[in-house]
């Protein structure tokens, strides 16, 4: 009798467990998906308020990956450095709602690569396109990072 008591509550505490991971999964899910959607949302915000003018000098942040934008307004904004690149940002460059649009969709880019990179660093599981893609949230821009992985040879 006393075996089987053990057993019921070992097979339940199993239970709870993998229930409990599965919660704390899910929320973080949810948590990241919240984040994402209020940072977009911040973004279109801030560039809906952006009148066009031109870019008037760059300098680097003290970390060097970042990068504080003066325009000819007198407005200043910090930037990623490797975004406002792949963009062509340069001094003289117009800067207007799309450009603000871009940079933020290229600096969006950047962190899921980022976060890919980090997942293939773990190098706990083999990753498939799907499974990465899936993994990355599923959307246009998960989808453009492991394009990018695949690219440069990181997944097969």
């Amino acid at each position: 009798m006393a075996k089987s008591a053990r057993k019921s509550v070992k097979k339940t505490k199993k239970a709870v467990k993998k229930a409990a991971k599965k919660t704390v999964k899910t929320a973080a899910k949810k948590a990241a998906k919240k984040t994402v959607k209020k940072a977009a949302k911040k973004a279109v915000k801030r560039t809906v308020r952006i009148a066009a003018t031109s870019v008037a000098a760059i300098a680097p942040v003290a970390d060097g990956e970042r990068w504080e934008l003066f325009l000819e307004d007198g407005s200043s904004m910090i930037a990623s450095a490797a975004a406002a690149q792949s963009i062509q940002l340069g001094v003289g460059g117009a800067w207007n709602a799309a450009v603000a649009r871009k940079l933020s969709s290229a600096e969006d880019d950047q962190r899921a690569f980022a976060d890919a990179m980090k997942l293939l660093a773990k190098g706990r599981k083999v990753w498939t396109r799907t499974t990465l893609v899936a993994k990355l949230g599923g959307d246009a821009r998960a989808r453009r990072a492991v394009t990018s992985l695949a690219a440069n040879g990181w997944i097969a």
